[in-house]
């Protein structure tokens, strides 16, 4: 569903977030990320801070301190 929805509108911001929250989920981190970024990139607000405290997680599981504390710091700036 959410894939035909990104067939009509490629940059629905909604629909990459949620993806992005299934791949993760799913443990297809290599797409959550991409879902994630595009949110980043295409949405605004609380949209965006969402996503980039998602990235934030993803990063510090992975244990990339450093991509997480710039996500977290980014969605901060946008949500504090």
């Amino acid at each position: 569903v959410l894939s035909a929805l990104l067939d009509e509108d490629k940059d629905n911001v909604e629909a990459h977030l949620l993806l992005g929250k299934a791949y993760r989920m799913a443990m297809n981190i290599r797409k959550a990320i991409f879902h994630y970024k595009k949110v980043v990139e295409l949405g605004d607000g609380i949209y965006k801070a969402m996503a980039l405290k998602r990235l934030g997680d993803i990063y510090a599981e992975m244990k990339d301190y450093k991509q997480a504390i710039f996500f977290y710091s980014k969605a901060l700036d946008i949500s504090p």
